[in-house]
C-alpha cells in the first residue's frame, strides 16, 4: 500500500511540473508575440504615414488615423500586408496569455483566461 502511495506522490509531482512548464512556456510565448507586434505594427506605422492624406502626416494625428486607413485604397497593398501580421500577432498573444492562465490551476486566474479568450475571439 505504502508503494502506491508514493508512484501517486510522484505521479502527482510530475504533474505540478508540468503544469509549471507549460505556464512559463504560454508566458514566453505570450511576451514574445507582444514584443514581436509591438516592433512589427512600429515599423508599418513609419512606412504608412507617408501615404496618409497630408492632414494625418504628423505624427500626433497619424496614430489615430492609421487604424482607419491603413485597409484604405491608397494605402499600398505591401503595408496593408503589414498591417495585418501585428493583428494576426496580437491575437496569439491574447490566445497564449489565455493559456497560461487557463493552465495555472488559480480560479482567479482562469476567469481572467476565459476573458482573454473570449477577447481575442472578436
Amino acid at each position: 500500500m505504502l508503494a502506491n502511495n508514493g508512484a501517486h506522490t510522484f505521479v502527482s509531482q510530475g504533474l505540478v511540473k508540468r503544469k509549471h512548464i507549460m505556464v512559463a512556456l504560454s508566458t514566453v510565448l505570450a511576451g514574445i508575440a507582444a514584443i514581436w507586434s509591438g516592433v512589427t505594427y512600429m515599423w508599418v506605422f513609419d512606412a504608412a504615414r507617408e501615404h496618409l492624406p497630408p492632414q494625418f502626416q504628423d505624427y500626433e494625428n497619424a496614430r489615430y488615423a492609421l487604424d482607419v486607413w491603413a485597409l484604405q485604397h491608397p494605402m499600398p497593398l505591401t503595408v496593408q500586408a503589414d498591417h495585418v501580421r501585428p493583428v494576426i500577432g496580437y491575437v496569439c498573444m491574447l490566445l497564449a496569455g489565455a493559456l497560461a492562465c487557463l493552465s495555472s490551476g488559480r480560479a482567479d486566474l482562469i476567469v481572467f483566461g476565459c476573458v482573454l479568450t473570449s477577447r481575442s475571439s472578436r
